[in-house]
């Protein structure tokens, strides 16, 4: 895997890019990043620099992130996980626990929802995904049909531009793996949760759903922010991130009243 390092500090962040993402998801954090820090910025197998995975199964793709964390030499490390990076980034965690300070999860889906389940499906899963993101006037339709969960300046169909549009089905399908998201309750590390509030209903539904698993995690609604809150609140990611929250969104929800 291909991971790119910003900064030398002693305060490690390594961080998992989601779905048609690359390493650069993360470079809107950069600027706000103090000195302290070095952040490492992954290409998951077959994106960006990275070479496609061994195997297009979970572990193997989990395998991958482990040994590229194994390689930065890191005793105590904060993993930065978006969208689908997200999950991917707490079974890495599962297997590292002991290195992982701390994990962020940032908009991401704690149940896979339908309308990516169905670019799964046997024969016409393929094609519903390539007149939705294979083509420039599907990505211009999308990203237009999508408006209420981005900001005016963010398109959430530029990232399927330059992908391979077979390594974004297996990823869907190696996601289809994870039956329960369950099998992560026993993490017991500090746990932020961050998602924009114009972003989807799912992941919304999912901030919930990992309260309700862990009741320490801390949870950050950032107002006027999409799907793409990393691109359309860099500063307010960043502090959240970089300083542990101190210095929170307005309309911050905490985690109790998220039981609500």
């Amino acid at each position: 895997m291909f991971v790119k390092r910003h900064g030398s500090g002693p305060e490690v962040y390594f961080c998992i890019h989601g779905w048609s993402g690359s390493h650069r998801t993360f470079d809107p954090l950069l600027p706000f990043a103090p000195e302290t820090v070095t952040v490492y910025s992954a290409d998951l197998p077959g994106y960006g620099n990275s070479a496609p995975s061994r195997k297009w199964e979970l572990a193997s793709v989990t395998n991958e992130i482990v040994a590229a964390l194994d390689e930065t030499g890191a005793t105590s490390v904060t993993l930065v996980g978006n969208c689908l990076g997200a999950l991917l980034a707490l079974h890495a965690a599962a297997e590292r626990h002991r290195v992982i300070s701390r994990v962020v999860l940032i908009d991401a889906f704690a149940r896979w929802p339908w309308y990516f389940r169905v670019f799964t499906f046997e024969g016409w899963g393929k094609y519903a995904y390539a007149t939705t993101f294979a083509n420039p006037i599907g990505r211009w339709i999308t990203n237009r049909a999508l408006a209420s969960r981005r900001t005016s300046e963010s398109d959430l169909t530029h990232g399927f531009v330059e992908q391979q549009h077979d390594v974004q089905l297996q990823y869907l399908q190696v996601v289809r793996e994870i039956e329960s998201v369950g099998e992560f309750a026993g993490l017991s590390m500090p746990v932020d949760i961050v998602f924009g509030s114009r972003t989807f209903g799912a992941v919304r539904d999912s901030a919930r759903a990992w309260v309700d698993m862990w009741p320490h995690a801390r949870v950050t609604e950032i107002p006027h922010a999409g799907h793409l809150v990393l691109q359309e609140a860099a500063d307010v990611v960043s502090e959240l991130i970089f300083r542990g929250g101190a210095c929170r969104a307005e309309s911050a929800v905490t985690s109790s009243s998220m039981h609500r």
